[in-house]
């Protein structure tokens, strides 16, 4: 197998095939643009509490829009990243999964992921001019129990993209 620069995935079918070839790997929830189709998650996602399989984070990141993240790879082979502000930030409502699927596609992602959402979605970058970093979307917080845009989640994860 001839190993590519980037891939997304799924663990049990894929793991094998790419675990010799990966150099660093991330996660995420529900793969919204596979093969250059935008995926419909209707009827996929478990609403009912009493059924076995229900998980409520699942559900409740699904069914309401929110602040996302997501990571693309166009045919081409480029990557690309998204964050989406929402809850009120900018006045922004946030996606459904569905959406930021069809954004995604709309930026020509040919495999896209949503890797996380809510307060945890911020976008940074590093301004060498002054040596600092700065934030590039409105993140939203809760303080003291009220959504508060503009102030930063603390975060036990990033993703972090260096160009030379």
């Amino acid at each position: 197998m001839v190993p590519r620069l980037s891939v997304i995935g799924n663990y049990e079918s894929d793991w094998d095939n790419e675990k010799d070839n990966l150099l660093q790997a991330s996660g995420g929830q529900y793969w919204i643009v596979k093969d250059g189709i935008v995926q419909d998650f209707h009827g996929q996602v478990i609403s009912n509490p009493d059924h076995p399989d229900y998980d409520h984070e699942t559900y409740y990141r699904h069914k309401d829009r929110h602040p996302r993240t997501a990571g693309a790879i166009r045919s081409d082979g480029t990557v690309f990243f998204v964050v989406v502000d929402g809850r009120g930030a900018n006045n922004s409502t946030g996606f459904y999964i569905e959406e930021l699927g069809l954004y995604m596609k709309k930026l020509g992602a040919y495999q896209a992921l949503n890797m996380d959402g809510g307060g945890s979605s911020t976008a940074v970058t590093y301004n060498s001019e002054t040596d600092d970093y700065e934030i590039k979307n409105t993140p939203i917080n809760r303080v003291n129990g009220v959504n508060t845009p503009g102030v930063p989640r603390n975060v036990f994860s990033s993703l972090l993209v260096i160009v030379e």
